[in-house]
């Protein structure tokens, strides 16, 4: 029994199958096929088939675990070049140069040049990388068959050569490519695929290792306690505590004379009253969003990087500018003309950038983390 490719899922080679047939059959049934035969050459084919599904096998369930799966890479291959003839002088095939399978399409790029002296035919070696990530670009080189027959490796003819000088039969080209070894490394972005479906996309320069175990940090989310700890790491620090309110709460205000004691009509379409703290009227959702869905009424926060600007602002002091979150910008017009440096200066359509910073990356945030088919808003409080 040889050495499986997984540890995860066994994908035997050939010489298992191979060895497993000469033990499911007898001696005098299988060695008359190999000697004189024919006939072995079906159990050499069935056991190669049993590799390729061994092997796919293999890396599906590969794949399918961030532990085991791949981070994409690129197949690279040595791919000796050659020309039939000198009469072109010297020749220097270009970085980028583009060369082919005949059978499935497969590209690979050079990433150096090759020179070819004025009467070189070479051959010269050069490394080559394919076009895409993936399995499928780990092609075969030469293999030479039991009766000593070499068939050439699959990357075998040119596919966009770049030359200088150019050569000038356009479509004939001018030199050969012979792949000997196989082309190795190429796997597909699986492990990228398990990092976007969290939402953590890679980051260059991670490895596999490192990656996989990002990717496998637990995320707090969905739960309304991680809810709400995201909502205290943004706001605990100014000392203010948002309003959660999910729909099924008495504090989500969608009848008419609901009371709380005593009767008190509360839900009304637009309402004039004051929104009191602690409740949330005047809203509507539809049949959907309501039977899953919470608001985070977050305060209307002092300025904190106010831009904006208004006219005849009473602000005279650098202490009418400020406040504990931050300041707000001093009007264009009336400005007094002993204004301290330092004071943010007004423009029109300006904004608050800090203030719209946190309330976006909280909606932002809360929308990553929630569970599927749950809506979820924030909203300034009283509006």
């Amino acid at each position: 029994m040889t050495t499986p490719f997984s540890n995860l899922f066994a994908a035997y080679d050939q010489a298992y199958f191979l060895d497993l047939f000469g033990h499911l059959y007898p001696d005098w049934y299988i060695e008359p096929l190999k000697s004189p035969g024919p006939g072995y050459e079906l159990i050499q084919a069935y056991s190669k088939v049993g590799e390729r599904l061994g092997l796919a096998a293999n890396r599906v369930d590969d794949c399918a675990y961030i532990l085991s799966a791949p981070l994409g890479t690129k197949a690279r291959v040595e791919l000796t070049l050659s020309r039939p003839n000198a009469a072109a002088g010297q020749v220097i095939v270009l970085k980028g140069s583009v060369f082919a399978t005949s059978v499935g399409d497969y590209r690979f790029a050079t990433i150096a040049d090759v020179v070819f002296g004025a009467g070189d035919l070479g051959p010269y070696t050069v490394t080559a990388e394919a076009e895409a990530v993936g399995y499928e670009y780990n092609v075969r080189g030469e293999r030479t068959t039991a009766t000593n027959i070499i068939l050439p490796g699959e990357i075998d003819a040119p596919y966009s050569l770049l030359e200088d000088p150019p050569y000038p039969p356009i479509g004939l080209p001018n030199i050969a490519v012979r792949q000997i070894p196989d082309a190795m490394g190429g796997a597909p972005a699986a492990l990228e695929e398990h990092g976007r479906d969290r939402g953590l996309p890679y980051s260059t320069g991670e490895t596999q290792a490192q990656y996989a175990a990002r990717i496998r940090q637990a995320s707090d989310t969905v739960s309304p306690d991680a809810i709400r700890r995201v909502i205290a790491a943004a706001f605990d620090p100014l000392g203010l505590s948002p309003t959660v309110i999910e729909t099924w709460e008495p504090a989500y205000q969608t009848c008419y004379d609901w009371y709380d004691g005593v009767p008190n009509p509360i839900f009304a379409y637009d309402d004039p009253r004051p929104e009191p703290p602690g409740r949330y009227w005047n809203r509507w959702l539809d049949e959907i969003d309501y039977r899953g869905a919470f608001f985070v009424v977050v305060p209307n926060l002092a300025p904190m990087a106010e831009y904006g600007l208004c006219y005849d602002d009473p602000g005279v002091a650098p202490a009418d500018f400020t406040n504990t979150l931050g300041a707000r910008a001093e009007s264009a017009y009336d400005v007094p003309i002993l204004m301290p440096t330092g004071i943010l200066i007004g423009c029109y359509d300006g904004v608050d950038i800090k203030k719209a910073a946190l309330f976006a990356g909280l909606l932002n945030t809360l929308r990553s983390i929630k569970a599927g088919g749950i809506f979820a808003t924030v909203e300034l409080e009283g509006q």
